[in-house]
């Protein structure tokens, strides 16, 4: 019995691959590029600006140049062909330039999204690989889904997953998990694992369709993706149907700015913990199609903030900046780092605050280094040693297991 169970869970590892996902081209990208540029653009008040000042000089220069021809023109000094070409030259150049301006700059930003995709290394790989032969994880098509052991009601837990009878597929809470700008999901699933470890239910998101960075903060249905991908991590599992008891957000980098809107836009009456992992600033109404409110005040948000001490993306808006001033006042008041985490007992909430001392910006995942938009700090602790304590931190404060 036992060898026709190995052998049956060797022919179903071997048939588990996960497809390469396509590159995609400058026509994919250049589209959502160009629209989030814009909005950003039209956001700025600088810009603003610049675009006003240049079309006054170019409509100024148009009917100064039509003034001289009328006057010319009247006293029969020249005709109206040559003036006519100069109005159309000024007002083609008013216009052409700016626009060509914009379409060089976003086809040099569509390019570095194309160039700097940030791909899994193959030890996450052949992990998730092991978790789906195993049953502990599902590859879907809107997110990976990373399944805490299953207790059962005799044996205690059991670290396959397979639905035996007796067996209790429940976690105390499911995270839903939306992924740095550019980083491939499977990326994370050394770190979601270990979190699973724990008894959290982890769902990472495919941003895939979105060229690994969704631009469209304004027109995204944030809690319409959010339920689909509960309820595939509910009932996709080989092991039959998991149920949950609560969930939160969580999202790295550019990924923690979209589960900040999401939280604030529509989940926070029904989602009270969110997590991020490298952020140190709000969502803006510049970089963020309008931001969104703040969650100072929402009653019960809790909120975990974890980064590294040597992470360049937190260090550019961090302590003393004016983009991480606005962060911690729009976050639940701040409590001491090292005091313990509470579970929902009513009171308003909180934000807790930790440093991974020697951790870097691309150590929450399995990818880099990571050099774009600007190099990443060094990491001086191993990759494994900053994932192990994010995942017990992200762990108890989602159990509140301490």
């Amino acid at each position: 019995i036992v060898a026709k169970s190995l052998s049956r869970s060797s022919q179903h590892k071997a048939r588990v691959e996960l497809t390469e996902e396509p590159i995609p081209t400058l026509q994919d990208v250049f589209k959502p590029t160009f629209l989030f540029l814009w909005n950003v653009g039209l956001a700025n008040t600088k810009v603003r600006k610049m675009l006003l000042i240049w079309s006054s000089l170019g409509l100024g220069s148009s009917y100064a140049v039509h003034l001289k021809a009328s006057r010319d023109m009247a006293n029969n000094y020249t005709n109206a062909n040559y003036f006519n070409l100069l109005v159309a030259g000024i007002v083609t150049v008013t216009i052409g330039l700016p626009c060509f301006v914009f379409i060089r700059m976003t086809k040099k930003v569509a390019n570095g999204l194309i160039n700097n995709r940030q791909d899994a290394f193959k030890s996450a790989r052949n992990l998730l690989i092991d978790r789906i032969s195993s049953g502990r994880a599902s590859r879907l098509e809107r997110c990976d889904v990373y399944y805490p052991k299953v207790v059962s009601e005799y044996h205690g837990a059991d670290d396959k997953g397979d639905d035996e009878s007796g067996n209790e597929k429940k976690a105390k809470c499911g995270m839903i998990f939306f992924p740095g700008a550019l980083v491939d999901r499977t990326a994370y699933a050394p770190i979601a694992s270990k979190i699973s470890d724990f008894g959290v239910l982890v769902v990472i998101a495919n941003h895939e369709k979105y060229s690994r960075c969704m631009l469209d903060f304004k027109n995204f249905k944030y809690k319409e993706e959010i339920m689909r991908m509960m309820y595939d991590a509910l009932c996709s599992s080989s092991s039959g149907a998991w149920q949950v008891d609560e969930w939160a957000l969580c999202g790295h980098s550019w990924g923690g700015s979209i589960a900040i809107v999401a939280m604030a836009k529509e989940m926070s009456s029904t989602m009270k913990k969110l997590v991020l992992w490298g952020v140190s600033s709000y969502p803006s109404e510049v970089s963020h199609s309008g931001g969104c409110d703040s969650l100072r005040d929402v009653k019960g948000m809790n909120v975990l903030v974890l980064c590294g001490s040597n992470d360049s993306y937190v260090k550019l808006n961090g302590p003393g900046t004016e983009k991480h001033e606005e962060f911690l006042a729009k976050l639940p008041p701040m409590k001491e780092e090292k005091m313990k985490f509470v579970c929902d007992d009513g009171s308003p909430g909180c934000t807790y605050q930790i440093t991974i001392e020697g951790g870097n910006h691309a150590g929450c995942a399995h990818y880099g280094p990571q050099m774009y938009p600007l190099p990443d700090g060094q990491r001086t602790i191993t990759l494994e040693e900053q994932q192990t304590q994010m995942a017990k931190l992200t762990a108890d404060f989602l159990l509140c297991d301490v």
